[in-house]
């Protein structure tokens, strides 16, 4: 039984990776990331913790963060931090 739970845990993980790869530009919420996979809050929270070793909020906000920071490598001059910021790019 515990390994048929590490599988679907591993395979909600991958969803939520492959929904965040589908759409660069805009990272899902984690509600929306819970409507669209059929899934409770707290599922998505321990197939995180378990997985990835984070909680899907701070997944997708490393996620975010990470996209930023590569945009302000890449960027033209002038580029600001809040600008860049304000793109929401999900570093995919």
């Amino acid at each position: 039984r515990e390994r048929g739970n590490a599988s679907a845990r591993r395979r909600l993980v991958a969803q939520v990776r492959e929904r965040i790869e589908a759409a660069p530009d805009r990272a899902p919420s984690v509600p929306e990331l819970c409507a669209a996979l059929h899934v409770s809050r707290r599922t998505l929270q321990y197939a995180f913790e378990d997985e990835v070793g984070v909680n899907p909020l701070a997944y997708l906000r490393s996620v975010r963060l990470n996209g930023v920071r590569r945009l302000l490598r890449e960027a033209a001059p002038g580029l600001t931090v809040q600008r860049a910021a304000a793109t929401g790019v999900s570093g995919t």
